[in-house]
């Protein structure tokens, strides 16, 4: 999934659409997690820790905001078009319109749900870099690239999830 910042130029308006992102992957995977409870107690336990990151990098973009800007940062975050093209995205391939249950009954299932959660997370590490590469100011720059470095960790604990899955089938 490639990721357009054309309209994302100027610096508050990037860290706004961050702001938006992280909260909107944090109510992704406590939904998810969810799901897992009664299939899986470990993954259950994974989702919502990832839920409790996804927030921290929310409050840390919320300070950086504070900090660079010198105000707070605006309650309802309209999310711009490209947060809108995604979550039009991750919508069409919901798992409601694709399973029949909503918590996980199996391991074909789990995967679904994995994978979907492992393109989340490819997609915020793209948008960080997009972001890095694209801003002129180092401070913001820096605080691209950890994002970014913390998404690229979530990605590798995802594959390891996944291949845990896989073998449950074997």
């Amino acid at each position: 999934m490639s990721v357009s910042n054309s309209t994302v130029t100027d610096s508050k308006q990037a860290l706004m659409l961050a702001i938006a992102l992280e909260q909107h992957n944090a109510k992704w995977f406590r939904q998810w997690s969810h799901r897992f409870r009664g299939y899986d107690a470990d993954t259950y336990k994974f989702f919502q820790d990832l839920e409790q990151e996804e927030l921290q990098h929310e409050q840390e973009l919320k300070l950086e905001y504070i900090k660079y800007f010198g105000e707070e940062v605006p309650k309802d975050i309209v999310p711009p078009n490209e947060l809108k093209q995604y979550i039009t995205v991750l919508e069409s391939i919901d798992v409601n319109k694709r399973m029949e249950h909503f918590f996980v009954v199996n391991s074909n299932m789990a995967q679904t749900l994995l994978q979907m959660a492992l393109l989340i997370e490819q997609y915020t590490r793209q948008f960080y870099l997009d972001l890095q590469a694209e801003t002129k100011d180092d401070t913001l720059s820096n605080v691209y690239k950890k994002l970014g470095e913390y998404e690229a960790e979530h990605e590798q604990l995802f594959y390891k999830r996944i291949e845990m899955e896989q073998s449950k089938n074997k």
